[in-house]
């Protein structure tokens, strides 16, 4: 890589990290700093400003279909795979991951051996999330897919002082660099390592051994001739900012008129010459008079009909088309009217929820490959062995126990399951699976045994009962 004069360090990044930077107030419901309608800063606008974060909603499905339940992983170095799993707290990490991925369009792993925290007492193969924004890819120019190396940069502010880490990866080994700040984008000259209390003990060069990258791109989805992947708000922008509209309409009307005003008869208002205002005697009211011949039974409040359901039929067409483009089923967030209501059986919510679980399996493959990638490159740097790992997915869906048992009891009885793979599913690993192999082998055994009590035996004195 060449030596960056200004960070980021390209127009393309600059534009990259400004879009991250959009999407992530949408993902979190700032939607009033987003849209053009507010681009003045009007402090009131902003509080009349009402979002229905149908975008975050999204995000937060998509995580939970994918991580909610965590794929079974398996491999021959199974006590090292759940060890690894079970102390980076990987379904955790993997479900944040999701979130951003969903939003930004892409996220990226990082593995290192080392702590966990600077007072622990041990290390570790490490597996932890690198903000995309911190993450500038060296591409292969004969392959837009490809990468040949990668830089994890981020401006450090310390005091007054501005400083760029640079953490450079290249297959074998990691580079790690210290830069001046001149200004917010201008980088300066190069310092040394130890010019920093935090780095002073970080290698220039640290020599990985292992022969491949420790960092994993992962994009949300994407196409053939970029290499960045796609966010899942690119289609729905201008229809969340239409929703937002016309829900923060709605507001300001029921607003306007929920304190109705009082009709009075003529007279009853007088204007005071001084303070030049009406005014109704011992009270101060917001009332209109009117014409003597329609005087009738006032005083009474005059009350209006807002017709707003034009309004709520256009709100219920934007979450139509929000959830079609999305590829969100309605039952999945909660939207039962719009498709027939709730859910009678697991198979009736898998065809419901069929282009939904689509999109989840379209992150899954992306997903799939990084954490084989990962789990490999934290295998061998635990132990300098590895082996591949395999991994099974669940569909993303509540279990139904009952229709669960009676598939794993059919395919164990018919032989087309083992009994292993059976408890597998059900979630047990281990030490744990192998005990209750045992126990219920020794159940098989013990109700296989005829008891000798249950046996019908003949009377063996077939002879008269009255012979002696």
């Amino acid at each position: 890589m060449s030596k960056w004069t200004r960070f980021p360090p390209t127009d393309e990044d600059e534009t990259r990290l400004k879009n991250y930077a959009t999407l992530r107030k949408l993902m979190t419901s700032r939607h009033a700093e987003v849209y053009e309608c507010l681009r003045d800063n009007d402090r009131w606008k902003q509080l009349w400003y009402l979002a229905v974060n149908f975008a975050g909603m999204t995000s937060k499905l998509c995580a939970d279909m994918l991580f909610g339940e965590f794929p079974t992983i398996t491999g021959e170095n199974q006590k090292q795979i759940d060890d690894i799993i079970a102390d980076n707290a990987l379904q955790t990490v993997c479900h944040t991951m999701a979130l951003s991925s969903s939003y930004r369009g892409d996220c990226v792993f990082k593995v290192r051996y080392g702590r966990f925290q600077d007072w622990d007492e041990k290390e570790y193969p490490v597996i932890e999330a690198v903000p995309s924004h911190a993450f500038f890819p060296d591409l292969d120019p004969n392959n837009i897919m490809g990468v040949k190396g990668a830089t994890i940069a981020w401006v450090r502010e310390i005091g007054h002082d501005r400083y760029l880490r640079k953490e450079i990866h290249e297959p074998g080994r990691i580079i790690n660099e210290l830069y001046r700040m001149d200004s917010a984008t201008n980088v300066g000259d190069q310092l040394l390592l130890k010019s920093l209390d935090e780095t002073a003990n970080l290698p220039e060069v640290q020599d990985t051994g292992f022969p491949g990258l420790l960092v994993e791109y992962v994009p949300n989805w994407r196409l053939d001739d970029e290499f960045w992947g796609i966010s899942d708000y690119f289609d729905i922008l201008s229809l969340q900012s239409e929703l937002n509209n016309r829900m923060t309409k709605v507001r300001k009307i029921l607003d306007k008129h929920s304190e109705p005003k009082l009709l009075l008869p003529p007279g009853i208002m007088k204007f005071d010459e001084k303070l030049q205002r009406w005014y109704v005697e011992k009270e101060d009211l917001e009332a209109i008079e009117v014409d003597p011949d329609t005087v009738g039974d006032l005083p009474k409040y005059l009350t209006w009909d807002a017709q707003l359901s034009a309004c709520f039929d256009e709100i219920d067409k934007l979450l139509e088309f929000m959830c079609l483009v999305t590829e969100t089923a309605p039952s999945a967030i909660g939207l039962t009217g719009k498709d027939g209501g709730q859910a009678e059986s697991g198979k009736a919510l898998r065809f419901r929820l069929m282009r939904t679980l689509g999109k989840i399996d379209r992150k899954k493959r992306f997903f799939d490959q990084a954490l084989k990638n990962v789990l490999y490159a934290a295998q061998w740097l635990g132990g300098r062995s590895a082996e591949p790992v395999s991994i099974e997915w669940p569909d993303g869906l509540p279990d139904d126990p009952q229709e669960t048992a009676e598939v794993l009891n059919s395919r164990i009885v018919s032989r087309t399951m083992s009994l292993r793979r059976g408890l597998t599913v059900e979630g047990l690993r281990g030490d744990a699976l192998e005990e209750e192999i045992k126990e219920i082998e020794a159940d098989r055994e013990a109700a296989s045994v005829v008891s000798p009590f249950s046996l019908n035996t003949e009377d063996e004195d077939d002879g008269d009962p009255d012979e002696e």
